[in-house]
């Protein structure tokens, strides 16, 4: 009785292993790309960027790319971190300017004020982890299911 009750759960343990190793594979090549990323960006060429007029609101991880924030964005200046860093695993966006909200101040950008749409990234590893845990409570739950009907 154990037994049949014993693999199911390996079973949905191995599922949930397999689906989060990935990730976390995923996530550390991405951790490493950032830390290039802002070494190049706020240390190594913070002045030569200022030069240009180009400031750098944000650097991101998120789950296959690390995501550059700068302002002004202009297609020249994205162009430019796309050929100095490579296209590869990297998305640069409209940086928005961090505001606390103790200055009271309502916006800082002239695209919010007017009403424009800003662009949201979401994180779909979280879904893969809740995903792989519902797979493993399904499991489970069929398991008892139908060890109730044997003994019945």
């Amino acid at each position: 009785m154990i037994k049949k009750f014993l693999m199911p759960m390996i079973m949905g343990f191995c599922l949930v292993f397999v689906q989060l190793s990935g990730t976390f594979a995923s996530s550390e090549k991405i951790l490493q790309k950032q830390s290039k990323v802002d070494q190049f960006l706020f240390e190594d060429h913070a002045a030569e960027l200022e030069e240009q007029g180009m400031f750098v609101t944000h650097t991101s991880p998120e789950e296959n790319h690390v995501e550059i924030g700068i302002s002004p964005y202009t297609e020249e200046h994205a162009n430019y971190l796309y050929e100095v860093l490579g296209e590869e695993d990297i998305k640069v966006v409209e940086g928005q300017q961090a505001t606390t909200l103790l200055t009271g101040a309502e916006t800082t950008s002239t695209e919010i004020a007017a009403g424009e749409d800003v662009a949201t990234t979401e994180n779909n590893g979280m879904l893969g982890i809740i995903g792989s845990l519902a797979l493993l409570a399904l499991i489970i739950t069929f398991v008892f299911i139908k060890r109730k009907k044997h003994q019945s």
